[in-house]
């Protein structure tokens, strides 16, 4: 998973899942603008957890994109910042 925000240090980060337990996609409408104001990452009885809501927990039943596993890696991404996409969907 790629994360952006906006300052020079650590500006994009990657994030790596491993040993995933649980993962709910939930995807943008059209046209909108899919910006994360605040996120939930945190440990729970010994597995990490991301959520796209700083709110979110485990046990709510929201429509957030959540991921859930045993191991999480990051590294410093901030060389990918750029015009250039990493990544692309099924329709481009």
């Amino acid at each position: 998973m790629l994360i952006q925000r906006q300052y020079r240090r650590l500006s994009a980060i990657e994030l790596r899942f491993e040993e995933v337990v649980g993962l709910r996609f939930s995807a943008p409408p059209p046209d909108y603008e899919n910006i994360i104001y605040g996120a939930a990452f945190f440990i729970q009885d010994g597995i990490l957890y991301w959520a796209d809501n700083g709110a979110w927990t485990p046990e709510s039943s929201s429509e957030n994109t959540w991921v859930a596993a045993r191991k999480v890696y990051w590294r410093d991404a901030s060389e990918w910042m750029g015009a250039r996409l990493h990544y692309r969907t099924n329709t481009d």
